[in-house]
């Protein structure tokens, strides 16, 4: 069937085809391309305060756990201003921990 069509218009056929493929998929990544705006504004709003929040957990963690190990050593700490100073910061930190 194509060995009767003349060798231009077989290019001619070809090149139209180039283009029309490529312009659906340019139209398929413009799409997209929407799309990936609409995720940014997801990500940006939802997953990094989320993620800046675990942060702050994990670091109030960290700070109240090194604390009740400090309380734990009393020969350390055997002066009352030091420990009761280390027992603010503890419920300060759970208070903020709360917020979460």
């Amino acid at each position: 069937m194509l060995n009767n069509i003349k060798i231009g218009t077989k290019i001619i056929g070809g090149i139209i085809f180039v283009i029309a493929l490529s312009q659906a998929l340019g139209f398929y990544a413009l799409l997209n391309l929407s799309n990936l705006g609409s995720k940014l504004k997801q990500i940006s709003n939802v997953e990094l305060p989320a993620v800046n929040d675990l942060r702050s957990i994990d670091k109030e963690m960290n700070f109240i756990v090194s604390c009740e190990r400090g309380l734990n050593l009393e020969n350390i700490f055997k002066e009352k201003s030091l420990r009761d100073d280390l027992f603010k910061s503890v419920t300060e930190s759970w208070r903020t921990l709360d917020k979460y």
